[in-house]
């Protein structure tokens, strides 16, 4: 993401960051909204798809993440026993059940329908990885002899 600024009469692209993009967004959250949430969930991101598409989140907590998993299991034992493969919770459901409890602040409101196709499962991923979901290799990254 990048502005332009003028410097000596000229315009040159300036390149940003997310914090300065949600700077600019005056529905944002304030500061002390986003202090309080650091007090209570720890670490909180900033993601961002353009210039209006921002999103706050936090990672999922081992207690949540292990009720997330018995929920799902429960609902597909339920469409088991009822013989009814459209009870069966897909991976989308997965994606939905991690946001609203993730997500702490959306620019543009609350409408999933009408956003980016992907913008949901890249959410997703960026919480589960914050949350230290890591991938084999990523994981023995994290690792030193002593």
């Amino acid at each position: 993401m990048s502005d332009k600024k003028v410097v000596d009469e000229v315009e040159v692209e300036e390149d940003l960051g997310l914090k300065d993009y949600l700077g600019k967004i005056a529905a944002k959250p304030s500061q002390q909204q986003i202090e309080e949430w650091k007090a209570e969930f720890g670490e909180v991101f900033v993601s961002g798809f353009s210039e209006e598409e921002m999103y706050i989140w936090r990672p999922v907590r081992r207690k949540e993440w292990v009720k997330l998993q018995s929920d799902f299991q429960d609902a597909s034992l339920k469409a088991q026993e009822a013989s009814d493969p459209s009870l069966m919770p897909t991976q989308f459901d997965m994606e939905d059940a991690l946001l609203n409890l993730c997500l702490l602040w959306r620019s543009g409101g609350a409408d999933w329908d009408n956003t980016k196709g992907g913008t949901v499962s890249s959410l997703h991923e960026q919480i589960m990885q914050k949350s230290n979901f890591l991938t084999s290799q990523g994981a023995s990254l994290l690792v030193a002899k002593l």
